[in-house]
């Protein structure tokens, strides 16, 4: 969930009234005030940079109040254990994703816990996401970041160029062609392609509606927006609708996106079929769920571009193990092989999340972390910028150390410490797609250029649409050997 949707999850809960219960005392902030609560010590424009200072002082688990209502916040890995206990707690589906069914239906990503089309679809989506769909999707990714390599030779000792902007191009592309076989000409084009400008759209006038169905009046306040997003979401519908029928009409042998794999295990002798109307909603929930791709290898080049010895040291893996740069792209095992590359992507991870949370509802009453009592039906919040910054990981844990992911050091740390992706049965199911293009991507970049960041940037993090590095520019160059990264 990204950080604008959980916070706004967030408030929503603690807007909506709950009925009193004896509790034992949580942490909570310094300074409440009367009715108020905690509402002076949160920000709207950086909710979760707020929650994030709180949570440094007031521990592993506490709790915001505003207006009465009570939000708990957990970040501990042993808290986190407690709570990705698939027998006493569950993925919790906030208002916020309830609201995007109207764009998304009830996909991988919006539906409830036991809506049985959710276990159709992911049964049926799982095949797409095997090691051997993933080699068959990798000469498309590849194609890709090849294109995307002639995209930056243009940019070559020219302007400095958006990173976040930049590789956004090249995920939307890879995804587009992916998941049902669109090439969105991102490379080509200015704007973003009409189908992500229009998806987009629907998810901010989504969240927008959501807010303002608080409001007295505000279905007529929001009637023309809601007509143009309507019309947005008939477009979107229409387009993959018809990729779908031409698909039935003519069947492919080879399985060479997901939307291929989903038709080929949907036909009418499945007993467990879905519609494909359901099959739409699938497509258009993965696009969405891949919308900050582009994050994590964003953040990764920022930190290298920041540690000369770590970019070296990157790159000459990835000479070591695709060669000098070629004609030919390099191959899925070469990619896998690039054991420290994704150490500098795992570190960006840990740090700058592009899932800041996940929510999880409390099947039963019970304790958490054997004191807090928890109602049936009530939720708390992992947050992971804190779980991510928790001891386990050491005393320097804003600093940028790859090797904090070597195997032995993995091995030592609680297995709940590191979840960049959600968790359980209901954690990113296109988590290990996003890995292959962000490796693809960052392997390419060390391969054949040379990045020289502005002077005197520092990091600046976007929390709305993803978390990523705001106004981080670089200076593309071709690469020498003998150059050195600034």
């Amino acid at each position: 969930m990204n950080p604008e949707m959980l916070a706004r999850v967030m408030f929503w809960r603690l807007a909506e009234p709950r009925k009193p219960a004896v509790r034992a005392p949580y942490p909570h902030p310094a300074g409440r005030v009367p009715l108020l609560g905690d509402v002076f010590r949160l920000s709207p424009r950086s909710p979760m940079a707020a929650i994030q200072r709180l949570g440094s002082s007031l521990g592993p688990i506490f709790e915001i109040k505003v207006f009465g209502q009570r939000l708990v916040v957990a970040a501990d890995p042993s808290v986190v254990a407690d709570l990705c206990d698939e027998s006493r707690f569950a993925k919790y589906v906030g208002p916020e994703l309830v609201q995007l069914r109207k764009v998304i239906g009830s996909g991988l990503v919006s539906a409830d816990v036991d809506d049985p089309t959710w276990r159709k679809a992911s049964e049926l989506m799982q095949p797409a996401f095997s090691q051997q769909a993933m080699r068959a999707y990798h000469s498309t990714l590849a194609d890709v970041a090849m294109e995307f390599a002639a995209y930056w030779l243009t940019k070559v000792d020219g302007p400095a160029v958006d990173v976040a902007t930049e590789l956004s191009r090249a995920t939307n592309e890879m995804t587009g062609r992916v998941t049902f076989g669109q090439a969105f000409g991102s490379f080509e084009r200015g704007d973003p392609h009409p189908f992500m400008a229009a998806l987009t759209a629907m998810i901010n006038q989504s969240e927008r509606a959501n807010i303002m169905r608080r409001v007295p009046l505000s279905t007529l306040l929001m009637r023309r927006a809601q007509e143009a997003s309507d019309k947005r979401g008939s477009y979107i519908n229409g387009v993959v609708d018809a990729v779908i029928r031409e698909r039935r009409a003519n069947p492919r042998d080879e399985r060479n996106d997901i939307l291929d794999v989903m038709l080929g295990a949907s036909g009418p002798n499945n007993p467990d079929q879905i519609s494909d109307e359901d099959i739409r909603y699938q497509v258009i929930g993965l696009i969405f769920g891949a919308d900050a791709t582009f994050c994590p290898p964003s953040i990764a080049l920022y930190y290298l571009s920041q540690n000369p010895e770590i970019f070296e040291r990157a790159r000459a893996e990835v000479d070591r193990v695709w060669g000098p740069p070629g004609a030919s792209p390099p191959s899925f095992e070469q990619v896998t092989k690039l054991r420290y590359v994704r150490r500098v992507l795992d570190e960006a991870l840990r740090l700058w999340s592009p899932v800041q949370g996940f929510l999880r509802v409390a099947r039963q009453d019970t304790l958490l972390a054997d004191r807090y009592p928890l109602e049936k039906g009530e939720w708390v919040v992992v947050f992971i910028p804190l779980l991510h910054r928790d001891r386990v990981w050491g005393t320097d844990v804003d600093e940028f150390d790859p090797d904090r992911f070597l195997p032995e050091r993995v091995k030592a740390r609680p297995a709940h410490a590191f979840k960049p992706y959600g968790t359980g049965m209901r954690s990113c199911i296109g988590r290990h797609l996003a890995v292959h293009e962000s490796l693809l991507l960052l392997g390419t970049i060390l391969q054949r250029f040379d990045t020289v960041p502005q002077e005197g940037y520092r990091l600046e993090v976007q929390e709305s649409g993803g978390v990523k590095p705001a106004g981080f520019e670089l200076y593309i160059r071709r690469r020498h050997e003998s150059s050195s990264v600034n």
